[in-house]
Order: structure tokens, then sequence, then C-alpha cells
């Protein structure tokens, strides 16, 4: 079962065919969708938009600044923002780069219903702990 939800998410990826595919699926699920292909892009995205932004999906290697940077300076901005690392590389390398503020991380390849179940479950658990 697919559910959506009325949060706004900003995705990071520079693969656009990643990121036009994640956004033609979520916008009809009820999501509003903002996009970043790089991580400078995505920050001045989030610092324009923190207010608004409900959750991150935040590639782990972007061109110009890392996705950690990225994430970094985000959560510098807006403490309680909730991010989905993506990545292909191996996710528990990854993970404890990480500070614990990151709700999920998923390998590339993903099914596309597979990340909508995490984004529902991460938006779910931050409205529960707000």
């Amino acid at each position: 079962m697919i559910t959506g939800g009325k949060e706004t998410i900003l995705i990071v990826e520079d693969e656009k065919s990643i990121s036009i595919l994640v956004e033609k699926f979520l916008k009809p699920q009820g999501y509003t969708v903002l996009a970043a292909y790089d991580g400078n892009s995505g920050l001045d995205i989030f610092a324009r938009n923190a207010h608004a932004v409900d959750l991150v999906v935040l590639d782990y290697t972007l061109p110009g600044i890392s996705g950690k940077t990225v994430f970094e300076k985000m959560i510098a901005i807006k403490p309680d923002v909730a991010v989905i690392v993506i990545s292909g590389h191996h996710t528990e390398e990854i993970r404890s780069g990480f500070h614990s503020k990151v709700k999920e991380f998923i390998a590339k390849p993903f099914s596309i219903l597979a990340l909508n179940a995490y984004i529902r479950s991460v938006l779910d658990k931050s409205k529960q702990s707000a």
C-alpha cells in the first residue's frame, strides 16, 4: 500500500534520473518536493526553506561538497531536521561516519516503494517525537 502525505521533502541527489524518478513518484502522493543536484544547491534551497522542509533525502556522494558536510550544515540551520541518507556505497561504513541524527541509511539501488515506506516511517516518527 502506498501512503503519501502533505509534507515537504528536499531531495539532494546528483543523479538527475534518480531525483526525477523520486520526485515524479512523490508529488502525486501529496508531497511538496524540492530538488537539488549538488550539495551547494541543496544547502541554498534548504537555507531558504528550512522552516517548511520536513525531510531531506540526501545522497552521500555529491560533487563539490560531500553529503556529510551538507548534513552537518543543515543540522546547524535546523537541528531537528529529519534526514535519510542514500548511497551506492556500503551503508554500514557510511553510518559509522555520520552523526546519530540521521534517521535512515538506504543503499542504492533501492525500489521507489521501499524509499516511500522509509520516508513515511521517518516522517511519522518525527511527528511523534515533536
